[in-house]
């Protein structure tokens, strides 16, 4: 699935990602851990976290999908996603079928998005958005769940607009604690 948009006299990209694209996005995300971690005081980071190995090993698993955004032949953004059935395996028991009132769902989970500042625009962070929503809708996904920041108002409002709606409010409270 690949999309050009012209946005203004620039030329912006969306395609799959491949195995080769991790060098790339690698940084990427590690730059969206960074602000993650920076806004939400119950994540820390591990100092020496191998994002490009962890990029790879997304990309190889057969419903994890990553987006990425181009311009100028240069990635400036990702979107990565996975999808999940909820339906409960053929053995259990019905005891457990009762401990459970939901109906099951096949979930598309959003990771990660990031986009370089400079490129942060509606028309381009859209362009990831609708690619993943396409891929969701071919694997006939039946709900979408993302996590936004509070402090991110400018995609709740472009979500908003694309038919999403708030469904939860997270609180976290850290304790500074070894696990």
């Amino acid at each position: 699935m690949e999309n050009k948009h012209n946005l203004g006299e620039t030329m912006y990209h969306q395609r799959l990602a491949r195995p080769e694209d991790a060098i790339a996005i690698a940084p990427l995300w590690r730059d969206f851990a960074q602000r993650r971690s920076e806004v939400d005081p119950s994540i820390n980071l591990k100092p020496d976290f191998d994002y490009e190995g962890y990029v790879r090993y997304q990309l190889k698993k057969p419903l994890s999908f990553g987006f990425v955004l181009e311009y100028e032949q240069q990635i400036v953004g990702f979107l990565f996603t996975y999808v999940y059935d909820e339906t409960p395996p053929p053995q259990i028991s019905a005891l457990e079928m009762w401990e459970n009132p939901f109906i099951p769902r096949r979930v598309g989970a959003v990771l990660g998005m990031y986009v370089k500042e400079k490129h942060r625009k509606p028309d381009t962070i859209n362009l990831l958005i609708k690619a993943a929503i396409a891929k969701a809708e071919e694997l006939k996904v039946s709900d979408i769940d993302l996590l936004i920041s509070i402090d991110q108002q400018g995609i709740q409002v472009l979500l908003e607009r694309l038919g999403f709606v708030k469904a939860a409010i997270q609180y976290t409270k850290h304790f500074n604690q070894k696990c």
